[in-house]
């Protein structure tokens, strides 16, 4: 982002409504961020403007309201949160703004190059991240511009952030995308988004259908570049080679992180591998796969993990590396060469994309997340042949370092001891792209990552039968459970479900359970019907059974999703992204479980 000139009434000292001036922060394409105070505490202030390309005023307040209806799904130690929003000069001025909390910080590519982390620090904060990215989707929200410029680093700590929601979008938004791809960063786009785009280019009604997949591949990019570029926040015309491309089908992958930087440990160089891979079935198969297989890795890690990812002096990859990079650019450059133009002539007429507009929301002062100093979409490299145009092109911009900052979490208090557990199973992409076929017992068996495969059979355990007899549970009753506690709006309202966890409540009582009583389960979502199964109770202190006994503080029971097996999705469905009423017709079952 460029360093910006405040329009004549926002010079510091002035206000907007309660907030003071202290001075730009920087601007980009659709808006403004502004470093404010009030009652002597900072904030980030993002100020939407109108692009000088669109005569649509409107679609600038839609632009930002769309990205507030991100920010208040959202509540993380990791994302960065929203404060307040509100118009101005007044309530139907021309301007939106966001009011964040404000991070002094880097940007993470300013943060790689400056500090020039270890290997456990790396991993530290791509565990952070990836836990983050997955509450993010189970919240029904994407970001689909995570990036190296869309993560800032608190100085003082470390912590991680992830800003910039811009490009979001979340269930049920207004569609406002006028391109076959969604707004985002050409070199952080997954292989499947590439290959859609040579394949619909020329057709301006086809959308891609964005996955959760695509953010995940677009945070395992950015952990490649962390252990393989030296220069992360250098733009193209500063540095000594040019990125080695990821992302290109016409390529393959990218080549192994050690094989471009010989001091990355060759099991985190294969988890990395299997990150990036192009195959989707070989490709690691979910975010808590990649968090937990960093984790494992850098706990079981030696005194190379603690060494820095590249030597305080390093200015680039290997010569060697980059040459063998550059031979492969080599071999396509006369194919790509007339796709380049064909991209150059489309991208003169091809207006950027506006984020998706967002329904009514509520006036939030305190809603959770994002967007730090502003964080469009940043400057690209300069694409090789095979790379795709950015649909929504900016003029280069970088961050300025101090940007948004969110309240340090409270001091952890310190733990006993505790017995060093055993080693555990190296997570290479071969075993994870098993694990990603396996069924619940065998990933077990297998020292899998947090499963979430569909079970194909499974029968309820004579423990569950017990409790649901003792509670006047009889097989095969149905009654109704709001199926996420978590999400927003009333219980007839519709909410956006992903494959995972979920803890639920009783929405009325049947034979001893109270409505209100907690329940904990997994959905399964990817099928042509949602299926999912409770599996454990939480009753409050003091509950009894039927027969009048006291109940422990869990129990165990057997609910099945809808009276067939399984739901239909509603509409308004997306792929990864599902539609149901947040209560739902589920039932108890003694018997065997089995997917529709």
């Amino acid at each position: 982002m460029t360093t910006a000139q405040p329009l004549g009434f926002l010079r510091p000292g002035a206000l907007i409504d309660s907030f003071r001036i202290v001075k730009a922060l920087g601007e980009g394409a659709n808006g403004m961020v502004l470093l404010v105070k009030r009652r002597g505490r900072q904030f980030a202030l993002k100020l939407a403007r109108r692009r000088e390309v669109s005569d649509d005023a409107a679609k600038t307040n839609q632009r930002m309201t769309r990205e507030l209806g991100c920010l208040i799904h959202l509540e993380h130690p990791n994302i960065i949160r929203a404060r307040a929003w509100g118009h101005f000069p007044d309530l139907i001025g021309d301007y939106s703004y966001l009011v964040l909390d404000y991070v002094d910080g880097w940007t993470l590519a300013e943060w790689l190059e400056k500090k020039r982390p270890t290997f456990k620090q790396v991993a530290r904060v791509f565990m952070k991240l990836a836990d983050a990215l997955d509450y993010m989707h189970r919240q029904g929200v994407f970001h689909r511009d995570i990036s190296l410029s869309n993560v800032l680093i608190r100085k003082d700590d470390g912590e991680p952030f992830i800003v910039d929601f811009g490009a979001g979008d979340f269930a049920n938004a207004r569609e406002l995308t006028e391109g076959p791809l969604p707004p985002g960063t050409n070199r952080f786009r997954t292989p499947e988004a590439v290959t859609f785009w040579n394949d619909h280019r020329l057709d301006f009604s086809a959308r891609y259908p964005f996955h959760a997949k695509d953010d995940q591949y677009a945070l395992a990019v950015c952990l490649y570049d962390a252990l393989t570029d030296a220069e992360t926040a250098k733009n193209a015309e500063q540095r000594a080679a040019r990125r080695i491309t990821v992302n290109s089908p016409a390529m393959g992958p990218p080549p192994a992180s050690q094989a471009v930087n010989p001091r990355v440990p060759e099991a985190l160089s294969a988890l990395v591998t299997g990150a990036v891979e192009h195959d989707t079935a070989k490709r690691l198969p979910t975010l808590e796969a990649l968090r937990s297989g960093l984790e494992a890795l850098a706990d079981a890690g030696g005194a190379e993990w603690d060494a820095a990812v590249f030597a305080p002096a390093a200015s680039a990859p290997p010569e060697g590396a980059a040459a063998r990079v550059r031979g492969r650019r080599r071999m396509v450059a006369a194919a790509g060469a007339v796709v380049v133009a064909a991209v150059a002539a489309l991208s003169l007429l091809h207006e950027p994309l506006p984020p998706p507009e967002a329904r009514s929301l509520p006036a939030p002062v305190g809603v959770p997340h994002t967007r730090a100093p502003d964080a469009l979409p940043p400057s690209p490299a300069a694409p090789p042949a095979a790379e795709i145009p950015s649909p929504a092109p900016v003029a280069s911009a970088q961050k300025e370092s101090p940007t948004v900052s969110a309240p340090k979490p409270p001091p952890r208090q310190p733990t006993p001891k505790q017995p060093k557990p055993a080693p555990r199973p190296a997570f290479t992409p071969e075993l994870l792209a098993k694990c990603a076929g396996y069924t619940l017992a065998a990933q077990l068996a297998a020292g899998c990552p947090a499963p979430q495969v569909r079970p194909e059979r499974e029968e309820c355990s004579a423990e569950a039968v017990r409790t649901m007899q003792s509670m006047r549970a009889s097989d095969g009753a149905a009654f109704h459970l709001v199926l996420d506690e978590n999400q927003p709006g009333g219980t007839n309202t519709a909410g956006v479900f992903r494959t995972g966890k979920y803890t639920g409540q009783f929405a009325s009582k049947w034979g001893a359970f109270q409505k209100g009583w907690r329940v904990e389960g997994y959905l399964w979502t990817e099928g042509e019907t949602v299926v999912g199964r409770y599996t454990r109770v939480f009753p409050p202190a003091g509950a009894r059974d039927a027969g009048d006994r006291p109940l422990p503080g869990e129990i165990p029971v057997c609910i099945v999703l809808g009276n067939n097996g399984g739901l239909e999705k509603g509409e308004g469905s997306k792929p990864g992204a599902v539609v149901l009423s947040r209560m739902e017709i589920v039932r108890f079952i003694y018997g065997e479980w089995t997917q529709p």
